[in-house]
C-alpha cells in the first residue's frame, strides 16, 4: 500500500482546504483506509470544523455498516472497538439504538488479540446500557488482563470491573486475580511506573527512612490513579522488590556528577562585535 506523507504543514493545509468540503471524497478515503489513525483524522476533521457533526456522523454511519457488510473480514479488532467509541461519542444515548452496534460487540466480545483501552471502554458502556451481561464482561477481562501493561488500559479493565456488581461470583473471581496481576507487574517493573526522582528529591542523602515514606507515598498515588482498592501489605510487596537504600545512594552520586560536568562544561561566551571588528583587522 502507498502513502504520502504530508511533512510539510502547508501542504497538509492546502489539502485539507482542498477537499474538506469534498464529504463524499472523505468518506470513500476512510472506507478505504480501515485504520485507528483515519478515524483519528475524522474526528480532527470534525474538531477543526472542516467538516460538520452531521457530516462525521454521515460517515462513521458508512463506516459501520460497511464493516457489517463485509462481516468484519479484514478489520482489525482495535480498528472496530475505536469506531464504536467513536460512534457513541457521536450519537451518545442513541447508539444503544444500532443494531450493528450490538453485532460488531457480539464480535468483540470474542476477540483473540489486539484488545486495547479503547475496547475496555466500549464493553464497559454496553456494559451500562445492557447491551453486554456482567457475566460475559467478566469472563472478557479474566481472558485478556495479562496482556494489559500500559496505564490507561490498567485503568480501564478496573473501570469495567466497576460496572460489574461487587457480591457477583463473576466479580469475585477475577477482580482478585487481576489486582495481583497488576500488584505483581509494578512490583517487577518499578521504574517504569514509579517516577523514583520525585522521591528521592525531597530527602536528605542517606535518609533511608524518609524515603520509603515518599516512595510509599508514590505507589498509593499511582494504585489509586488505576484504581486499585490496596492494603498495606500490597504496598509493602512492591517496595519489597525495590532496594531503596542502593537507588538512593545512586540517585545521589548521578546527581552529583551531573553537578560537576555542569560546572566544567565549555561555556558560550558573548562576543563584543567592535572587538571582534578590530581582532580581524
Amino acid at each position: 500500500m502507498k502513502s504520502i506523507d504530508l511533512f510539510n504543514p502547508s501542504i497538509g493545509d492546502y489539502v485539507l482546504k482542498r477537499y474538506s468540503r469534498d464529504v463524499a471524497l472523505i468518506q470513500i478515503a476512510m472506507l478505504c483506509l480501515r485504520t485507528t489513525m483515519s478515524l483519528y483524522t475524522l474526528m480532527s476533521l470534525k474538531r477543526e470544523e472542516h467538516i460538520s457533526l452531521n457530516q462525521t456522523k454521515q460517515i462513521c454511519c458508512a463506516l459501520l455498516k460497511n464493516a457489517c457488510v463485509c462481516d468484519f473480514e479484514g478489520f482489525y479488532d482495535s480498528y472496530i472497538s475505536y469506531m464504536i467509541r467513536t460512534y457513541i461519542d457521536l450519537f451518545g444515548d442513541d447508539a444503544r439504538e444500532e443494531p450493528r452496534i450490538l453485532i460488531a460487540l457480539q464480535r468483540l466480545i470474542k476477540a483473540e488479540d489486539g484488545v486495547s483501552e479503547d475496547l475496555y471502554v466500549v464493553i464497559k458502556w454496553a456494559v451500562e446500557v445492557g447491551l453486554v451481561t456482567s457475566e460475559s464482561a467478566a469472563f472478557f477481562v479474566k481472558k485478556h488482563y495479562e496482556s494489559a501493561s500500559d496505564d490507561d488500559e490498567i485503568r480501564s479493565i478496573f473501570e469495567l470491573l466497576g460496572q460489574v456488581a461487587e457480591e457477583s461470583d463473576e466479580y469475585l473471581s477475577v477482580a482478585d486475580e487481576v489486582k495481583t496481576y497488576v500488584i505483581g507487574l509494578v512490583s517487577e517493573n518499578f521504574s517504569e511506573y514509579i517516577e523514583t526522582s520525585d522521591a528521592f528529591c525531597k530527602v536528605q542523602y542517606d535518609d533511608h527512612h524518609q524515603a520509603t515514606i515518599e516512595i510509599e507515598y508514590l505507589i498509593e498515588k499511582k494504585l489509586n490513579d488505576l484504581g486499585i482498592a490496596y492494603e498495606q501489605s500490597d504496598i509493602s510487596e512492591i517496595i519489597g522488590n525495590y532496594d531503596i537504600a542502593y537507588e538512593l545512594e545512586m540517585y545521589f552520586i548521578n546527581s552529583h556528577d551531573e553537578d560537576i560536568d555542569r560546572v566544567h562544561s565549555p561555556r558560550d561566551f558573548d562576543v563584543d562585535e567592535i572587538d571582534d571588528l578590530f581582532e580581524k583587522g
